[in-house]
């Protein structure tokens, strides 16, 4: 039996710091990130998971704000 959050990425109960999964979105997906972190909200949304839906906003938004982000002022 698969367990209830098995494949539906982080859950808020485990999230320290959402810019960590941004960035590790953005290594893995490019700038298609914050698209990707979009999707897996509006999947929580569908299944009425309002705090899952309303983590993956946020990271949605950190990606797409580090993506925005200057390279130079990085460092």
């Amino acid at each position: 039996m698969r367990k209830r959050s098995a494949g539906r990425g982080p859950s808020p109960e485990r999230i320290d710091d959402p810019r960590s999964i941004a960035r590790s979105l953005i290594s893995a997906l490019g700038e298609q990130a914050p698209c990707h972190a979009t999707y897996q909200a509006l999947q929580a949304r569908r299944r009425g998971d309002k705090p899952a839906m309303d983590l993956w906003l946020w990271i949605a938004g950190t990606a797409r704000e580090i993506l925005r982000t200057d390279p130079i002022g990085e460092i």
